[in-house]
């Protein structure tokens, strides 16, 4: 692996992941590998390897980074704290990264989406443990029955290429919810 960052470095790994976004429109992802991943990129496959061992860690990588903007949006948007309106910015970022969301969400990556909306859920939730007393443990079965809804949810509306709007699936999520996880 390449150890020395450049900003020309930076910019050949995004790159890379770019080109993996853009395949995502063109091939599935089981159908992907080095060799199309860095003929889209316009790289030898050596860059490639200096950036990557495998395609497994790449999309590891594009997947902390789509992680890291979905977390920013909510840092961004502070003042979404509660109902409905708390999952707007995600569904508008699984809008916008659907192809990507379609893969990640199809393989059920557990860690990826327990990150992406378990940690979410339980910042969001966060404030119940202390004003209902609850024992953290024990909101957590609450919590993950939530998450694998949420999930399968989030699913069908990919599946059907997020035709609803944000805020009628926003709306059906917080609705799904149990009450005790509602502030």
């Amino acid at each position: 692996m390449h150890k020395k960052i450049t900003k020309v470095w930076i910019k050949t790994e995004n790159r890379i992941k770019s080109a993996v976004i853009e395949l995502l429109n063109e091939i599935p992802a089981e159908g992907m590998n080095v060799k199309n991943i860095c003929t889209k990129a316009n790289i030898p496959r050596s860059t490639f390897y200096s950036h990557f061992a495998n395609t497994s860690e790449l999309f590891t990588a594009i997947r902390n980074d789509n992680l890291e903007q979905i977390k920013k949006k909510y840092v961004d948007n502070r003042t979404i704290a509660t109902g409905p309106k708390f999952f707007i910015p995600l569904l508008i970022h699984i809008r916008e990264n659907k192809n990507l969301f379609k893969v990640v969400l199809s393989t059920f990556h557990y860690d990826y989406t327990k990150q992406l909306s378990g940690d979410m859920i339980i910042d969001y939730f966060k404030n119940i443990y202390n004003s209902r007393a609850a024992k953290e443990y024990l909101m957590m079965y609450y919590i993950i029955i939530f998450h694998s809804s949420l999930i399968s949810c989030l699913r069908f509306w990919i599946e059907n290429d997020c035709i609803d709007p944000d805020e009628e699936i926003a709306q059906i999520i917080y609705e799904c919810m149990p009450d005790k996880l509602k502030i």
